[in-house]
């Protein structure tokens, strides 16, 4: 999954991060940047608007270790935030997710012939087993490097 490159440049010359993240609360994606003072490449560098874009990179512990993070990438990053985390959170729809996606893989699994399966030693994946398998690494998977980079927001 590669970088999120989407800045807004409002009709005053403001610079921010996505729109979308207005949701998180009032003033949010303000950075002070304005194309009058600010190139683009010094809007990217915004703590929010880094974030933004390292967003599919820079999950919560839980989605570090989700069988399906290549392909779901911690769901849209406005869904991963609260006041009291930031975006230190795996989606509000991770479940709905999670399901989605192992529907989907299992079935277009299904139409691959069962010698080609195990030949490359591909096996379908169930909801409950994917569920128990992030509940069981939990507990011993470590807090990634850039926890305070997704913290950073929160308001508590």
């Amino acid at each position: 999954t590669g970088k999120l490159e989407v800045l807004v440049v409002e009709t005053d010359g403001g610079i921010e991060a996505l729109e979308v993240l207005r949701i998180c609360g009032d003033g949010f994606t303000k950075a002070g940047l304005n194309v009058k003072n600010n190139d683009l490449d010094e809007a990217l560098e915004s703590s929010l608007a880094a974030l933004y874009h390292n967003s599919k990179q820079k999950l919560c512990k839980q989605c570090t270790i989700c069988p399906v993070r290549e392909i779901c990438g911690g769901g849209y990053i406005p869904h991963r935030y609260s006041n009291n985390n930031g975006f230190n959170n795996p989606s509000l729809y991770c479940s709905d997710l999670l399901k989605m996606i192992i529907h989907i893989q299992n079935s277009v699994l299904s139409e691959i012939p069962k010698e080609v399966l195990e030949k490359h030693d591909i096996s379908f994946l169930s909801f409950e087993l994917a569920k128990n398998l992030i509940d069981q690494n939990m507990e011993t998977a470590s807090d990634p490097s850039y926890l305070e980079e997704l913290e950073e927001f929160k308001v508590v």
